[in-house]
């Protein structure tokens, strides 16, 4: 920069000890910076022969490194989609079971809860990327089995074991309330009383990455309020308790619950809340349960 440096000095301060400068010499030495202007100032295009260490620059009205303007608002709305990506964490399931009741059990018998069956559908579609069709309104995610994806709209991988991870909930939650003298996670109906069976019938994810019909411009939008994303979970499994697997059910019970929300990029909602839809659902089938326990010897 030390050359255009003086380039610039020398236009600006004049011939030195009042001598004229030729107009051919002016303009080697313009072309040392790589430069000359055009008479309408649209663009400036290298002349001459540069020498080693000089610089050589171009620019035309509306570009910055050589893009135009709607390129670098699709470049911004591009780096926005990856710097939002790159934020997305994995998720494990974690679940919290209700205190230990301090009462007295209400059957002296034992429950084994069994992993439960998967019943669910086995598809999943990704279409997020239509949001780069113009006019399309978004992109979406519709997941029957969401643990297996590696990405989704609020999130990455999901740790998720759904036939193990909701028997052994279920188990503590039914243990804690004291509903039977002992409830525990096993493979071996033989080991208890009773069996707890469980039927997974549904997780559904649906997710969506709102762009307006705006194609890679949309998620320029989110940067001023607008929202980014709508995530829903739906959760339907069904409980039985009986004898021994093959025995008639003596009790059942079905979960089902579904949750929804909005995200802006400055408060992105969790899209994996299936702990949650489990706790809410055991509230109402642990009281069913209580009532039917009673009755058991």
């Amino acid at each position: 920069m030390q050359d255009a440096d003086r380039g610039q000095d020398m236009d600006h301060d004049g011939p030195e000890d009042g001598q004229h400068e030729d107009p051919e010499e002016h303009e080697v030495k313009l072309a040392h910076l790589g430069l000359l202007l055009d008479p309408q100032h649209e663009a400036i295009e290298p002349v001459g022969k540069l020498h080693a260490g000089s610089i050589s620059l171009r620019r035309a009205s509306g570009e910055v490194a050589g893009m135009t303007g709607s390129q670098i608002w699709r470049f911004a709305s591009v780096l926005l989609m990856i710097a939002l990506t790159g934020c997305a964490s994995s998720r494990s399931w974690s679940y919290t079971p209700e205190p230990r009741s301090a009462s007295e059990h209400l059957a002296n018998v034992s429950v084994i809860v069994l992993p439960f069956e998967d019943r669910r559908p086995k598809e999943n579609s990704n279409f997020i990327l239509i949001y780069l069709i113009p006019l399309v309104p978004f992109g979406f995610m519709d997941f029957e089995t969401p643990e297996g994806p590696q990405m989704h709209v609020n999130s990455g991988l999901w740790q998720f074991r759904p036939a193990d991870d909701f028997a052994r909930a279920v188990a503590q939650e039914v243990d804690n309330a004291r509903i039977f003298r002992e409830a525990f996670v096993g493979n071996r109906a033989s080991e208890a009383d009773y069996v707890l069976l469980g039927e997974i019938t549904s997780t559904k994810y649906e997710g969506k990455m709102i762009t307006y019909g705006l194609s890679a411009y949309g998620p320029l939008l989110w940067l001023f309020g607008f929202p980014s994303s709508y995530t829903s979970n739906g959760l339907t499994l069904t409980l039985k308790l009986a004898k021994t697997p093959s025995s008639p059910a003596i009790w059942t019970h079905t979960v089902s619950q579904q949750a929804s929300a909005t995200s802006w990029i400055y408060a992105l909602q969790p899209d994996f809340t299936y702990d949650q839809l489990l706790k809410a659902g055991l509230r109402d089938a642990l009281t069913s349960l209580a009532a039917t326990a009673r009755t058991l010897k």
